[in-house]
């Protein structure tokens, strides 16, 4: 509870009274809203269709008249920022699910109009030459020399440019620009009624700062108890809604917090909020169930989606890897995407044989997530077994361009020939393509492409004639883009050199490979420094990423 502005202290009164409000006079979930912005999760449309399927398994008292599951999307219109204000501000609302991007004092919504007109399109274009000519004139240059610039470089005519410094079109633009997004001013006089909100951006959490965006809706006058907010940059391609349901069977929302969030992921407001229970079975009944796999696993077995979710996380908790089969088993079976994702997430903690089967199916799942997630961690993983079914789900994986973004990501971690010997195979047998030469072309070019700045690190520590500095930035990139090929090399790498540094920074960037199929070469490559005529330093740092590695961790 950090509110800004907040000198004599009326703020806090305010909020506190609502609090004990909240707490005495308790509402059930019978109203959603969730929002997609500009930009997030490359504008899927097929993850927003599926993550309502979802939410409607977690709340499945929303389907009748009596509750309303709400979507917006940014592209509804050219500023949706008055209709998801208006959805915030009802009084009816008890939950809303924000997706998109975010700063410090800034909740991004719109983009530029995406328009297909003649007209429109020149006037977007207009738009954006005017805001050039005001940042090319403070740059130092003239008004001749901005309309130059950009004439030549985009050919379009100077009167284009028409309006650059009119007071009345700047002020229009001025306008036009601070309705796309919402802003700490937007909510001074504004009341936040829905109950619980949570903010999946980044920055809009930050609370180590004087004042930031979540705190003005937190906050303000209206109903709002809590937000879930990050503090700094946050992942796109995570499990936002996971356990949500839960919400349903009276968990407090600092609770659930604990279940889901990372580091960069924060409660403000009050944690010890919840719903009305409206479910058969309460958390605290769950609870008392948390130490006894037999009941673990009949409530997966029996439970709803969220329910089944908990139990198995619980199950993992209690019973380690032992828990493998039933995941996979739950998995293979169940009927709900949130569980298989939560069964998937669960076995990249273990990274067994069951995990790869798991990545197989995955990446052939009817839930958008599951997809996207699986293609993910195939690049973590590296197996060369994965190939055939990665290939094969990029080759038809054009109706979700985020799941695509991913497949062509996780290609780029394997080597390129297993890539091409599975492409060829999978067409040989495959006959739904019209055209299979211009495929096997085209893919070729993009397997190639994939890897391509990977293997130009990858040569780079091969280059024995580059600097110290040079080999550093290479061996960074690896932290994120898990080159499994190159891991043989990287162990030699840190046996052969004789740089201290090189080779602790090497250690801390194999401790970021720890799906990956080839970790027991690093674990044993780790051991060897760990236990020979190295210095302490090296050490140290050995038995960092041997524990890194054993300890595996699911983002």
């Amino acid at each position: 509870i950090k509110i800004p502005h907040d000198e004599d202290g009326e703020k806090l009164k305010m909020y506190l009274r609502k609090v004990v409000d909240a707490h005495q006079n308790p509402t059930a979930i019978n109203n959603v809203m969730f929002f997609a912005g500009h930009g997030y999760n490359s504008e899927s449309w097929i993850a927003r269709m599926d993550e309502k399927i979802e939410l409607l398994h977690q709340f499945p008292q929303l389907k009748g008249a009596d509750g309303s599951l709400d979507f917006l999307d940014h592209s509804f219109e050219v500023h949706t920022k008055f209709r998801l204000l208006s959805l915030l501000n009802s009084e009816k609302m008890d939950l809303a699910l924000l997706h998109h991007h975010g700063g410090i004092n800034a909740q991004y919504l719109n983009g530029m109009p995406n328009v297909s007109g003649v007209g429109q399109s020149i006037d977007n274009i207009r738009y954006y030459l005017r805001s050039k000519m005001e940042s090319g004139l403070r740059s130092g240059k003239t008004e001749k020399e901005v309309i130059q610039y950009y004439g030549n470089w985009l050919d379009v005519p100077a009167s284009w440019f028409k309006g650059a410094l009119d007071k009345e079109q700047q002020t229009e633009d001025s306008l036009f620009n601070a309705n796309l997004d919402i802003y700490p001013k937007d909510l001074v006089n504004f009341k936040t009624n829905v109950k619980f909100l949570m903010v999946d951006a980044c920055f809009n959490g930050s609370f180590q700062k004087d004042d930031y965006m979540v705190a003005n809706h937190v906050f303000n006058q209206g109903n709002i108890v809590a937000a879930q907010a990050n503090s700094v940059n946050v992942i796109q391609d995570k499990f936002p809604d996971n356990m949500l349901g839960l919400l349903n069977n009276g968990i407090r929302v600092g609770e659930w917090n604990r279940f889901v969030c990372s580091l960069e992921t924060h409660l403000i407001g009050d944690p010890t909020f919840r719903f009305q229970t409206n479910r058969e079975l309460s958390y605290e009944q769950m609870q008392a169930m948390a130490g006894n796999a037999s009941k673990l696993k009949q409530l997966i077995e029996n439970g709803s989606a969220d329910e089944q979710c908990w139990a198995m996380m619980h199950l993992y908790r209690l019973t380690g890897d032992a828990a493998s089969d039933q995941l996979l088993k739950s998995f293979k079976a169940s009927e709900y995407g949130l569980v298989r994702m939560e069964a998937l997430k669960l076995l990249s903690l273990i990274v067994d044989d069951n995990f790869i089967e798991a990545l197989k199916l995955g990446l052939h799942d009817s839930y958008e997530l599951v997809r996207r997630t699986s293609a993910l961690l195939c690049g973590r993983s590296g197996n060369p077994d994965l190939a055939p079914d990665l290939v094969a789900a990029y080759l038809w994986a054009g109706q979700s361009k985020r799941v695509n973004y991913q497949l062509v990501d996780a290609m780029g971690m394997f080597e390129t020939n297993v890539l091409h010997e599975a492409l060829v195979e999978y067409l040989a047998s495959e006959s739904g393509f019209w055209d299979k030469d211009d495929v096997l072309k085209e893919t070729s070019a993009l397997i190639n492409k994939s890897s391509a700045t990977t293997n130009r690190y990858r040569n780079e520590l091969k280059n024995d004639s580059a600097s110290i500095k040079d080999k550093k930035f290479a061996l960074r990139a690896f932290r994120n883009s898990n080159y499994h090929p190159a891991i043989d090399e990287l162990c030699n790498l840190m046996i052969k050199n004789d740089s201290e540094e090189l080779t602790c920074l090497t250690l801390e960037v194999l401790a970021w490979f720890d799906h990956s199929y080839k970790k027991e070469t690093i674990l044993k490559t780790c051991q060897m420094l760990k236990e020979g005529n190295y210095s302490e330093l090296i050490q140290s740092e050995a038995e960092r990423t041997i524990n890194r590695l054993n300890h595996v961790q699911w983002n």
